[in-house]
Protein backbone atom coordinates (compact mmCIF):
# COMPACT_ATOMS: atom_id res chain seq x y z
CA UNK A 1 0.00 0.00 0.00
CA UNK A 2 0.82 3.57 -0.68
CA UNK A 3 1.97 5.95 2.04
CA UNK A 4 -1.17 7.86 0.69
CA UNK A 5 -3.41 5.07 1.17
CA UNK A 6 -1.97 3.90 4.70
CA UNK A 7 -2.54 7.49 6.25
CA UNK A 8 -6.34 7.65 4.79
CA UNK A 9 -7.26 3.93 5.78
CA UNK A 10 -5.54 5.21 9.60
CA UNK A 11 -7.97 8.28 9.17
CA UNK A 12 -11.13 6.15 8.64
CA UNK A 13 -10.20 3.67 11.13
CA UNK A 14 -9.70 6.38 14.19
CA UNK A 15 -12.95 7.51 12.61
CA UNK A 16 -15.10 4.23 13.12
CA UNK A 17 -13.53 4.49 16.77
CA UNK A 18 -11.28 1.61 15.76
CA UNK A 19 -7.42 3.16 15.13
CA UNK A 20 -5.43 4.07 18.49
CA UNK A 21 -2.79 5.45 16.36
CA UNK A 22 -0.98 8.31 17.49
CA UNK A 23 -0.08 9.96 14.36
CA UNK A 24 -1.34 13.41 13.18
CA UNK A 25 -4.01 11.65 10.87
CA UNK A 26 -5.51 9.19 13.71
CA UNK A 27 -5.34 12.66 15.72
CA UNK A 28 -7.96 14.42 13.57
CA UNK A 29 -9.94 11.99 12.79
CA UNK A 30 -10.69 11.12 16.75
CA UNK A 31 -11.20 14.85 17.17
CA UNK A 32 -13.91 15.08 14.80
CA UNK A 33 -15.04 11.94 16.24
CA UNK A 34 -15.81 13.06 19.49
CA UNK A 35 -17.15 16.24 17.90
CA UNK A 36 -19.67 14.50 16.07
CA UNK A 37 -20.50 12.22 19.08
CA UNK A 38 -20.85 14.91 21.66
CA UNK A 39 -23.43 17.07 19.25
CA UNK A 40 -27.09 16.20 19.78
CA UNK A 41 -28.73 15.39 17.33
CA UNK A 42 -31.63 18.16 15.78
CA UNK A 43 -35.13 16.75 15.66
CA UNK A 44 -36.69 18.57 12.75
CA UNK A 45 -40.30 18.07 12.04
CA UNK A 46 -39.84 16.74 8.32
CA UNK A 47 -42.60 15.45 6.48
CA UNK A 48 -41.73 11.91 4.65
CA UNK A 49 -43.45 12.83 1.62
CA UNK A 50 -43.33 16.65 1.04
CA UNK A 51 -45.36 16.66 -3.22
CA UNK A 52 -44.66 20.19 -3.56
CA UNK A 53 -40.68 19.73 -2.40
CA UNK A 54 -40.55 17.10 -4.73
CA UNK A 55 -42.09 18.84 -7.74
CA UNK A 56 -39.69 21.87 -7.27
CA UNK A 57 -36.50 19.66 -7.13
CA UNK A 58 -37.80 17.81 -10.29
CA UNK A 59 -38.29 21.41 -11.83
CA UNK A 60 -35.07 22.66 -10.63
CA UNK A 61 -33.68 19.42 -11.81
CA UNK A 62 -34.83 19.77 -15.41
CA UNK A 63 -33.60 24.04 -15.26
CA UNK A 64 -30.52 22.77 -14.92
CA UNK A 65 -29.98 19.88 -17.62
CA UNK A 66 -29.86 17.33 -14.90
CA UNK A 67 -33.41 15.61 -15.50
CA UNK A 68 -34.66 15.85 -19.00
CA UNK A 69 -38.40 16.51 -19.83
CA UNK A 70 -40.39 13.70 -19.69
CA UNK A 71 -41.11 12.38 -23.49
CA UNK A 72 -44.20 11.69 -24.81
CA UNK A 73 -44.55 8.35 -26.48
CA UNK A 74 -45.14 8.86 -30.71
CA UNK A 75 -48.78 8.41 -31.49
CA UNK A 76 -47.72 5.07 -33.82
CA UNK A 77 -45.97 3.05 -31.42
CA UNK A 78 -48.91 1.44 -29.96
CA UNK A 79 -50.65 1.01 -33.53
CA UNK A 80 -47.58 -0.94 -34.20
CA UNK A 81 -47.53 -2.83 -31.52
CA UNK A 82 -51.60 -3.66 -31.96
CA UNK A 83 -50.65 -4.14 -36.09
CA UNK A 84 -48.05 -6.54 -34.87
CA UNK A 85 -50.27 -8.68 -32.35
CA UNK A 86 -52.89 -8.64 -34.89
CA UNK A 87 -49.99 -10.00 -37.56
CA UNK A 88 -48.97 -12.42 -34.82
CA UNK A 89 -52.26 -13.84 -34.25
CA UNK A 90 -53.14 -14.19 -37.99
CA UNK A 91 -50.22 -16.26 -38.40
CA UNK A 92 -50.98 -18.32 -35.40
CA UNK A 93 -54.45 -19.04 -36.63
CA UNK A 94 -53.32 -19.64 -40.37
CA UNK A 95 -50.52 -21.80 -39.48
CA UNK A 96 -52.60 -23.98 -36.71
CA UNK A 97 -53.66 -27.69 -37.33
CA UNK A 98 -56.73 -28.01 -38.33
CA UNK A 99 -57.89 -29.81 -34.98
CA UNK A 100 -61.32 -31.13 -36.21
CA UNK A 101 -60.11 -32.36 -39.36
CA UNK A 102 -60.39 -36.49 -39.73
CA UNK A 103 -59.95 -39.37 -42.47
CA UNK A 104 -62.53 -41.89 -43.13
CA UNK A 105 -60.17 -44.81 -43.50
CA UNK A 106 -61.47 -48.00 -44.51
CA UNK A 107 -64.66 -49.69 -43.85
CA UNK A 108 -64.22 -53.36 -42.74
CA UNK A 109 -67.48 -55.90 -42.38
CA UNK A 110 -69.45 -52.77 -42.02
CA UNK A 111 -67.47 -51.03 -39.53
CA UNK A 112 -66.59 -47.39 -40.87
CA UNK A 113 -62.87 -46.84 -39.39
CA UNK A 114 -62.13 -42.72 -38.96
CA UNK A 115 -58.65 -41.16 -38.00
CA UNK A 116 -58.69 -38.30 -35.65
CA UNK A 117 -56.29 -36.41 -33.63
CA UNK A 118 -58.77 -35.96 -31.08
CA UNK A 119 -61.33 -39.43 -31.29
CA UNK A 120 -63.24 -38.29 -28.17
CA UNK A 121 -63.82 -34.59 -29.62
CA UNK A 122 -65.15 -35.99 -32.95
CA UNK A 123 -67.51 -38.84 -30.76
CA UNK A 124 -69.19 -36.65 -29.13
CA UNK A 125 -69.08 -34.02 -32.09
CA UNK A 126 -70.44 -36.48 -33.83
CA UNK A 127 -73.12 -38.11 -31.83
CA UNK A 128 -74.75 -34.37 -31.28
CA UNK A 129 -74.96 -33.45 -35.05
CA UNK A 130 -76.70 -37.45 -35.39
CA UNK A 131 -78.87 -36.76 -32.65
CA UNK A 132 -79.90 -33.22 -33.67
CA UNK A 133 -80.31 -34.74 -36.50
CA UNK A 134 -83.18 -36.91 -34.87
CA UNK A 135 -80.85 -40.07 -36.09
CA UNK A 136 -80.99 -42.47 -32.89
CA UNK A 137 -76.98 -42.97 -31.51
CA UNK A 138 -74.95 -44.58 -29.09
CA UNK A 139 -71.43 -43.90 -28.79
CA UNK A 140 -69.21 -46.35 -26.67
CA UNK A 141 -65.09 -46.54 -25.79
CA UNK A 142 -63.73 -50.26 -26.00
CA UNK A 143 -60.08 -50.86 -25.44
CA UNK A 144 -58.97 -47.52 -26.46
CA UNK A 145 -61.32 -47.15 -29.89
CA UNK A 146 -64.01 -44.76 -29.44
CA UNK A 147 -67.12 -45.94 -31.05
CA UNK A 148 -70.78 -44.80 -32.45
CA UNK A 149 -73.46 -47.21 -33.33
CA UNK A 150 -76.68 -45.35 -34.91
CA UNK A 151 -79.56 -46.63 -36.62
CA UNK A 152 -80.39 -44.96 -39.86
CA UNK A 153 -84.30 -44.45 -40.75
CA UNK A 154 -85.55 -45.61 -43.88
CA UNK A 155 -86.21 -42.79 -44.96
CA UNK A 156 -83.62 -39.87 -44.57
CA UNK A 157 -84.24 -36.42 -44.92
CA UNK A 158 -82.23 -33.35 -45.57
CA UNK A 159 -80.78 -32.69 -42.28
CA UNK A 160 -79.70 -36.61 -41.60
CA UNK A 161 -78.16 -36.84 -45.64
CA UNK A 162 -75.87 -33.55 -44.69
CA UNK A 163 -74.60 -34.89 -41.10
CA UNK A 164 -73.35 -37.85 -43.16
CA UNK A 165 -72.08 -35.69 -46.18
CA UNK A 166 -70.21 -33.34 -43.33
CA UNK A 167 -68.77 -36.51 -41.77
CA UNK A 168 -67.65 -38.39 -45.37
CA UNK A 169 -70.25 -41.03 -44.74
CA UNK A 170 -71.45 -43.07 -46.78
CA UNK A 171 -75.50 -44.58 -46.11
CA UNK A 172 -74.97 -48.31 -45.20
CA UNK A 173 -77.72 -50.63 -46.79
CA UNK A 174 -78.05 -52.21 -43.68
CA UNK A 175 -79.30 -48.70 -42.11
CA UNK A 176 -76.69 -49.36 -39.14
CA UNK A 177 -73.88 -46.96 -38.99
CA UNK A 178 -70.82 -48.36 -37.55
CA UNK A 179 -68.05 -46.15 -36.55
CA UNK A 180 -64.79 -46.63 -35.00
CA UNK A 181 -62.45 -43.91 -34.45
CA UNK A 182 -58.70 -43.69 -33.34
CA UNK A 183 -55.95 -41.55 -33.41
CA UNK A 184 -53.51 -40.97 -36.33
CA UNK A 185 -51.48 -44.42 -37.58
CA UNK A 186 -48.25 -44.22 -35.84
Amino acid sequence: MTAAADDDERWADALGGRGADDSPTAREASVLRAAMLARTPIDADVPSNDPMRERALIERARRDGVVGAPRQRPVWQPLAAAAVLLLAVGVWFVGRSNEEAFVVRSAVDGTVRIETNDPAELKRALLKDLRAAGIAAHGYERLGTEGIDADLPRELDDAQMSVLERYQLVLPDDRVLRLEIVGPAE
